[in-house]
């Protein structure tokens, strides 16, 4: 009887239209029973099988695609161009520029590394040391090794978990670029910051941060406890009742010793319990330095209007004996006001301003123009062609005015423009602006 003969040709063609195979579904196309047969065959060809799934799928390395990394993947089925997981982790440690942690090289190669790392430092075939706490898996050869550390060290400087290399920037611009942004943010920022890249790094992460953004652990710690709780506050930087204490707070004394500065300096309203001083707040702050009690003059400004002090400038309240017919003298005018409206006759109203020198002078006011009127930069009064006197005359009724700077000529060509209705009538009443001075006659205003 002649034996059965098996062709690699079969499995060529089913792995070519399948792309990948079990090692059940090659003895089925080939039509055996036996593991021995295949891989027979199987070595006719140049095949590769998955570091994935424990090897249990084969292709052909004409079929792979490989990335720039070496790796292919096949419906989640991943192979090496290296050949077995021992291989693959081997070549991409022995060529790494500074080494690779566990989970680094899982992260990589899509599968658990630590069996197989294990297995190679044991075989020799790679070496292993540990930094910051993690081993950290180098190249056996002294050499490398030693290169490799030095740049995981320098890495390590920036504790993120972005790798410098990739990003096609030295350690040192990424550690510029990342402080840079971390001096930008506030103070709830900057622990929030510190916290989520904690938890990006795990296990060690709040020291790493600490050492790298120069802060307390406890406040890495804190601000990664926040994001986990949500506790975080809006438009504000600190929780109220935060930051910095008063200086009263922190100093009791201070108010008492601005008491005492101000003790022959005070006056004030005993209704209305206000008080003014003399003293400016940049004083009182100079005084209390020479006490020993540093202080703002903003902080004393703030302290002396909690002390019910203000700012009161010169109020011309005062005055001098009054005639005693005063509330008369303005019953009078205004029942005279009424009389006269009610009769229709027309009223004026005359008041005096004071003395303005007549020429190029300066004078309040404003007016819109594309350049400013020059006029004289001191108010001598040799400079000047006179002296004016203006008063102005209002009509009360018409309500028309004019301020004229002149003689009775003046008030009577007013008069004469009234409407002739109201000139008609034949009176006049020339109500005073203010009542007149208490010296003046008794009732004497009243003629």
């Amino acid at each position: 009887m002649r034996p059965t003969l098996f062709r690699s040709d079969v499995l060529r063609r089913h792995l070519l239209q399948a792309k990948m195979a079990t090692l059940g579904e090659l003895k089925r196309a080939l039509g055996t029973q036996v593991d021995l047969t295949v891989f027979r065959k199987l070595k006719q060809l140049d095949y590769l099988t998955s570091y994935s799934h424990r090897a249990r799928y084969y292709t052909l390395r004409q079929i792979a695609r490989f990335d720039a990394d070496g790796l292919w993947s096949y419906d989640a089925v991943w192979f090496s161009g290296h050949g077995t997981l021992l291989a693959t982790a081997e070549a991409w440690v022995q060529h790494s520029p500074q080494g690779y942690f566990a989970e680094e090289l899982a992260e990589c190669l899509h599968v658990e590394m630590q069996d197989a790392l294990y297995q190679l430092v044991e075989q020799r075939r790679i070496a292993r040391q540990l930094v910051s706490g993690l081993y950290l898996y180098s190249s056996s050869d002294p050499v490398i090794r030693r290169r490799q550390l030095l740049a995981r060290r320098s890495v390590l400087t920036v504790p993120t978990l972005v790798d410098a290399s990739r990003l096609e920037i030295s350690p040192d611009e990424l550690k510029a670029a990342i402080l840079l942004f971390y001096s930008l943010l506030d103070e709830q920022q900057r622990r929030l910051y510190a916290g989520l890249e904690s938890l990006k790094l795990g296990h060690g992460g709040d020291r790493q941060l600490a050492e790298f953004l120069n802060l307390d652990t406890h406040t890495v710690a804190r601000g990664r406890q926040q994001l986990l709780d949500q506790e975080v506050t809006f438009a504000r930087v600190r929780k109220i009742g935060g930051g910095r204490q008063r200086a009263e707070k922190k100093n009791a004394e201070i108010v008492d010793a601005i008491e005492i500065l101000l003790e022959h300096d005070t006056a004030g309203d005993p209704i209305t319990g206000l008080k003014w001083t003399r003293k400016t707040p940049q004083k009182i702050a100079a005084l209390l330095e020479q006490v020993d009690i540093p202080v703002s003059a903003n902080t004393v400004a703030r302290l002396l209007h909690n002390m019910n002090y203000s700012l009161r400038a010169n109020h011309k309240k005062l005055a001098s004996d009054s005639s005693p017919f005063r509330d008369q003298q303005f019953q009078y005018i205004s029942s005279l006001r009424h009389r006269f409206q009610r009769r229709g006759l027309p009223m004026i109203s005359v008041d005096t301003k004071k003395r303005e020198l007549l020429g190029n002078f300066k004078n309040a006011g404003a007016k819109w123009d594309r350049s400013p009127l020059l006029v004289n930069d001191h108010d001598f009064r040799s400079d000047s062609i006179g002296v004016a006197i203006p008063y102005g005359i209002y009509d009360l009724l018409a309500n028309r005015g004019s301020v004229f700077s002149g003689g009775l000529s003046r008030y009577l060509r007013l008069r004469r423009s009234f409407h002739r209705r109201l000139v008609e009538k034949g009176r006049l009443s020339p109500l005073p602006p203010r009542p007149p001075t208490p010296h003046s006659r008794r009732h004497r205003w009243q003629q």
